[in-house]
């Protein structure tokens, strides 16, 4: 599974940001920005991050640590973004601490970055997302069992296995999923969804459907499944689809769902 290659950059000195950002997009990233605690954490609920550049002191004081607070959201989203801080923090302790005892991948002084240049930045930003640590499953061993949760994975699976016949038994239909699904992961469900409704099943009809709040896009979607030659069933989906795919004798559909808003999930 290839992780995205979407770096945000958090930083409250616009001219520091700029550069950052710039020098990081020139290293073959895409890279998103936000100059405060309320703008990052609003991104990175929406989005997902193949890495992120924080700084510790959001609002210039060196009392202030907002960076540190997006760090620990960071963490308790537990979907393995690498999060590189920085500082002009005059106390080193302070960076070391959100190394040692926060988790964060690494940090630089802006003095060093000013001496140095921003190229062992975009070096470390490289190192970080080769190590291919993104949770996208959300803590689920497979696709399957991302999609529905742990207790329902399996009678689901067989389900789907009964109604479509796909072509290589269960693992044709992992292999289907990760392929229409990897660039949408993680994928969050409605609030209001139970483990049997997430990617809901009709088995009369051979097609699943289910909404999800994709953070891989940033945006709400709706999946549709069938099974192929029945591409009628997915009436106008296909024309504004982010992805489609088919294999193993499955077609599958992803669409945007801007109606729908972040609050409405999980």
């Amino acid at each position: 599974m290839r992780p995205s290659r979407r770096v945000l950059v958090v930083e409250d000195d616009v001219k520091i940001l700029d550069m950052v950002a710039g020098k990081v997009a020139a290293g073959g990233f895409e890279v998103e920005k936000a100059a405060g605690l309320a703008e990052a954490t609003a991104k990175v609920d929406r989005r997902t991050y193949a890495a992120m550049i924080v700084d510790i002191s959001l609002q210039g004081g060196n009392d202030d640590k907002d960076g540190l607070a997006l760090l620990t959201y960071a963490n308790q989203l537990g979907e393995g973004t690498p999060v590189i801080m920085l500082t002009s923090n005059p106390d080193p302790q302070v960076a070391a601490d959100a190394v040692q005892k926060m988790g964060a991948f690494r940090y630089f002084s802006k003095s060093s970055l000013a001496s140095l240049g921003t190229q062992v930045l975009v070096d470390t930003v490289r190192a970080a997302v080769s190590k291919d640590s993104l949770n996208l499953y959300q803590g689920a061993s497979d696709i399957v069992e991302s999609l529905c949760g742990r207790v329902e994975a399996e009678l689901w699976a067989d389900r789907c296995l009964r109604a479509f016949k796909p072509k290589g038994g269960f693992v044709g239909l992992r292999s289907f999923l990760d392929g229409l699904l990897t660039a949408a992961l993680p994928l969050r469900p409605l609030v209001t969804a139970a483990a049997e409704q997430r990617l809901a099943l009709d088995e009369l009809h051979q097609l699943m459907r289910g909404v999800f709040w994709s953070k891989g896009f940033g945006v709400g979607v709706e999946i549709t499944v069938v099974a192929e030659g029945h591409r009628e069933r997915l009436g106008h989906q296909s024309q504004s689809a982010l992805k489609e795919h088919g294999h193993a004798g499955l077609l599958g559909v992803v669409r945007a769902r801007p109606d729908l808003a972040r609050e409405e999930f999980a």
